[in-house]
């Protein structure tokens, strides 16, 4: 299984591995949260296009927002919320200007949330 670049099975085995696991788990909700932000879903089969839309503005103003849900997971993924949102900010500003159109933005999502 690899979960945002990292497979379980590279977690040392200690005391710490549930913890670990539990900042995997808080980091891929937040880089699918950033996906569906952007309209970036795996499968768009099962709605139609209003609700794709009331997803993408769910997920950007979580982002935005900052309600203790966000603060909590982000806390949890080891992350400072304050610092994901405003790569949040930074990532939408330049692909409004198209700026990331040859840019695989998973990739970017990734490397904004690994180890910040």
């Amino acid at each position: 299984m690899n979960t945002l670049n990292l497979g379980v099975s590279q977690i040392e085995k200690s005391e710490d591995r549930e913890y670990t696991c539990c900042q995997l788990l808080a980091k891929a909700v937040i880089h699918r949260a950033f996906m569906d932000s952007f309209g970036k879903f795996a499968n768009t089969g099962y709605c139609g296009r209003s609700e794709r839309s009331t997803l993408v503005d769910s997920a950007k103003n979580w982002f935005i927002d900052k309600r203790k849900n966000f603060i909590l997971l982000c806390d949890i993924a080891g992350l400072n919320s304050d610092y994901v949102s405003e790569q949040f900010e930074k990532v939408h500003k330049y692909y409004r200007k198209g700026k990331l159109k040859n840019v695989k933005l998973n990739k970017v999502v990734s490397v904004l949330i690994q180890d910040h």
